[in-house]
């Protein structure tokens, strides 16, 4: 039996790589991201390369830098809608939040490949 990702307290890079919607080969690498969302899992989505210089590491002035940078941001609800007017209530819920947040606080929603 497949796990359900929303029920796990956080994923992996082999967790985010076993849903379905997820192309394979991933382009990408995927990594927690440090802070937690309160209904979403965040994942940090990094070059391949950018990883692999932030393992090696890099000097500069005498210590060493990481180099990975998240080129985008990845959430995953945790919530479990029971309807489609369940999902529909919270876009209108989030639709609300955007109004009053600033664009630096408000990651908006986009597809990539």
């Amino acid at each position: 039996m497949i796990e359900d990702v929303r029920d796990k307290p956080s994923l992996s890079e082999a967790d985010v790589l076993a849903l379905n919607f997820i192309r394979r080969p991933a382009r990408y690498v995927f990594r927690r991201h440090y802070r937690v969302g309160l209904r979403s899992h965040i994942m940090e989505v990094l070059r391949p390369e950018d990883v692999a210089r932030e393992r090696e590491g890099l000097p500069w002035r005498d210590h060493l830098v990481s180099a990975g940078k998240a080129v985008r941001m990845r959430g995953f609800f945790r919530t479990r809608f029971g309807s489609l007017a369940d999902a529909e209530a919270e876009v209108r819920r989030v639709k609300a939040i955007e109004t009053y947040l600033v664009p630096d606080h408000l990651a908006r929603s986009e597809e990539f490949s």
